[in-house]
């Protein structure tokens, strides 16, 4: 690669972390190229190339390019897929499925429906996730462990993913994606960001409802650093090898898993 670099551009230090920024396209265009000799498994992709300039710059890939790297068009046109498919599914579920969602919480246990939290989002900007209550609030609960606080009607909806589902009105609000690495509360992103080499990376997408990672078996919450370095890892791939194709295939995926998760 160095030789390859070296001729692409002659006179120029071949040690990657002195790549100016005005060299960046034909960097781009090198890391193109050699993505067709990068088999999908392979994830060094997360050995981000850091410029000088890492405001201007941030990071390079010698995977791919991020969406906003590919140009407007790809960034419209899955902006224009989740507002699509959000409306659709809101349109479709207001009416029907979440009132009886919202009833059997309130049957079940005291305290409201909705769960909301500031997590990190697109850019490390915060806002308020939405989920389907699953635990009895910590003014019903005292003296109760975490796990003790989870309801029947919350176990059934964790395990059925049906308590993401108020998160389609933070994707239809442009807030997440519906695929992407999945929003973390604040406490942990500033926790995993000191753990996770290149954890910052995820931050260059919308947050989404699934993502790879989950379709992968890693959702849920972080056991230790090895779980944390695999999620790590998928989200960054996503961000790197996005497309629709991809994103419907996450979907159906996800869709499978509750069930996966029976038998």
């Amino acid at each position: 690669f160095a030789l390859y670099l070296h001729r692409e551009l002659p006179g120029k230090a071949t040690w990657l972390g002195r790549i100016q920024y005005d060299d960046l396209h034909v960097v781009q265009t090198i890391a193109y190229r050699l993505d067709h000799y990068m088999p999908e498994s392979n994830l060094a992709y997360s050995e981000a190339i850091s410029s000088p300039e890492i405001d201007l710059l941030d990071h390079v890939s010698l995977r791919g390019f991020t969406m906003e790297q590919r140009g407007p068009v790809m960034v419209y046109l899955k902006r224009a897929v989740d507002i699509l498919v959000s409306s659709i599914l809101l349109l479709l579920l207001t009416p029907t499925l979440f009132p009886l969602l919202a009833l059997l919480i309130r049957l079940d246990s005291k305290g409201p429906v909705f769960f909301i939290q500031r997590r990190t989002g697109l850019g490390r900007n915060t806002f308020r996730c939405m989920k389907f209550r699953t635990m009895l609030p910590l003014e019903y609960s005292a003296g109760l462990t975490e796990e003790q606080r989870i309801t029947p009607l919350g176990l059934f909806l964790r395990k059925s993913h049906l308590d993401e589902l108020p998160q389609l009105f933070n994707v239809w609000l442009g807030q997440m994606s519906l695929v992407g690495p999945r929003p973390h509360m604040l406490s942990d992103t500033h926790d995993f960001q000191q753990r996770a080499k290149n954890y910052h990376l995820r931050h260059s997408v919308r947050p989404g409802i699934t993502g790879l990672a989950q379709v992968n078996g890693f959702f849920g919450k972080v056991e230790d650093g090895e779980h944390l370095r695999k999620r790590v890892e998928y989200d960054i791939e996503y961000v790197y090898t996005w497309s629709i194709q991809k994103d419907l295939s996450i979907l159906l995926r996800t869709m499978m898993i509750p069930l996966k998760a029976d038998k």
